[in-house]
């Protein structure tokens, strides 16, 4: 196994009038795996996913 460390952008470019922000720091290269942000103002929406999720 290969462990390295990742370079996170700690300053992503974040549009201020926007209601949602969405920004992914990696990807790995097969594309099974991504680490990055979402924040939103206070809404409701119906998700549908077909992969798994973990959020703090």
């Amino acid at each position: 196994m290969t462990i390295r460390s990742i370079r996170f952008d700690p300053k992503p470019a974040i549009d201020p009038g926007a209601a949602t922000t969405v920004h992914e720091w990696y990807q790995d290269r097969t594309g099974a795996f991504s680490a990055g942000f979402w924040a939103s103002e206070p809404s409701e929406i119906e998700v549908k996913y077909d992969e798994d999720e973990f959020c703090t």
